[in-house]
């Protein structure tokens, strides 16, 4: 799983679209769209950021889809659909870190 996707992940599960994780970025939709899709290199500075902002730890973020790849995205028609891929323990593990980051503010 590329840089990318695994910041796409986090940001659905955070529940954020790619305009709103932009906006907190100072970027466009369009600028987080080529990050989520390796258009744009993903540098040390945007996990960080990233992660930050997504409220997990890097260590966390760099770990998601570390077993399997559990999202993709296709394309049909005119919009995007985006699956998540069976790996349920993956998705536990990452909802309890979240759930610790959040208790823990």
């Amino acid at each position: 799983m590329q840089l990318g996707e695994k910041i796409r992940l986090a940001r659905l599960l955070k529940g954020y679209s790619q305009e709103y994780l932009a906006t907190l970025f100072g970027h466009s939709q369009n600028w987080m769209h080529n990050v989520e899709t390796g258009k744009t290199e993903v540098t040390a500075e945007i996990l960080e950021k990233a992660a930050d902002l997504l409220d997990i730890s890097l260590e966390d973020l760099l770990q998601i889809g570390s077993s399997s790849t559990f999202l993709r995205c296709v394309n049909s028609g005119n919009h995007n659909t985006y699956h998540i891929q069976n790996d349920l323990e993956e998705i536990k593990v990452l909802l309890k870190s979240i759930a610790e980051s959040l208790k823990n503010k």
